[in-house]
């Protein structure tokens, strides 16, 4: 009976298995929250060199890239997250403990600092950009908005103190940042040195950059006129965030046919055009979409030209063969 199950029915049947409690199925395939403890990578290796290049070129250039990754039900896209966060977390380590002039394998990314971010279907088909935007924070964690605004407001803006008793002046170092990042950025700019500079309204401001709910009272003690679940709000917290880190953003979107399947073409077509935005207009990503090997023809239809054309050619997930098999259990 499985075997006669489209790829999309197959694909609603694992998830119902995987989201019952009780069953021994529950966690027999990754998940963006449970990783498979047993990873035989030597099919996947091919892909992991690919990656590491992107992220070496987008490491010099800060301009964004976007590879595709194909794989039938079952063939690991979602345990491929895992493996990467697991090599980034050596990866990290790495940098912290090693000296310049240190040796790097051949299997591992060279000095450069990066962090892969899982981005699971949207559970809507609005507000696309806004989760985006919370699952980097709560990947990275609130610390971010701490790096990112004491990079812009200390050491670009003028907000260090000039002597002992001499306060920056909160609305002139709104100003400066107001210049580099004018328009729809200027209520980031507002809530970025709020957050730094006035200890009263912090909470407030940190309550806006993490993306609650403010009443309009609260609005307006902070100034600020919009809300960061707005697209064109939500991007450009993003651009600022990806242009004042010193790393890399990789963004692993997973189930890639999900909008259709859940929401229609019209939300398909629309989270495409999230990503082309993302893609175009953010610096600093290495975006990866996964997805299933039998709907990517689909998309490659809906997607324009500009995009098919700019993106990298897409990678396909081989099962693992016997001799990977014994491979692995010999290095076990």
């Amino acid at each position: 009976m499985y075997s006669e199950l489209s790829d999309d029915d197959k694909e609603m049947y694992l998830d119902v298995l995987r989201e019952a409690p009780m069953l021994p199925f529950s966690n027999f395939v990754s998940r963006g929250d449970i990783p498979d403890k047993i990873d035989i990578a030597r099919p996947r290796s091919y892909f992991d060199r690919e990656v590491y290049r992107l992220v070496r070129q987008t490491s010099r250039d800060r301009s964004s890239r976007l590879i595709p990754i194909l794989g039938s039900a079952g063939t690991g896209k979602t345990h491929t997250y895992h493996s990467f966060k697991d090599k980034e977390r050596e990866n990290r380590k790495k940098l912290e403990q090693s000296s310049e002039d240190q040796e790097i394998e051949v299997t591992q990314i060279e000095p450069a600092d990066w962090t892969i971010i899982y981005v699971p279907s949207p559970p809507a088909s609005i507000r696309v950009l806004l989760h985006v935007y919370t699952c980097i924070i709560e990947d990275v964690g609130p610390e971010i908005l701490d790096i990112v605004s004491k990079r812009l407001v200390f050491d670009k803006w003028g907000g260090k103190k000039a002597g002992i008793f001499q306060k920056p002046k909160i609305d002139e170092v709104i100003q400066k940042g107001i210049r580099e990042f004018p328009g729809v950025f200027a209520d980031c700019v507002k809530a970025l040195v709020t957050y730094q500079l006035d200890k009263n309204k912090k909470p407030l401001a940190e309550r806006w950059l993490l993306g609650e709910d403010l009443d309009p009272e609260e609005l307006s003690e902070l100034g600020i006129n919009s809300v960061v679940e707005e697209d064109d709000v939500c991007l450009a917290m993003i651009k600022i965030i990806t242009e004042n880190l010193d790393r890399v953003l990789i963004l692993y979107f997973d189930e890639l046919e999900s909008p259709y399947r859940m929401h229609g073409e019209a939300a398909e077509r629309k989270f495409l055009e999230i990503l082309k935005r993302l893609y175009n207009e953010v610096k600093g990503l290495v975006i990866i979409i996964a997805v299933l090997k039998e709907i990517w023809p689909r998309i490659l239809e809906i997607a324009d030209q500009p995009l098919r054309s700019r993106m990298e050619p897409e990678q396909e997930l081989k099962p693992f063969s016997l001799n990977d098999l014994k491979i692995f259990y010999s290095r076990t």
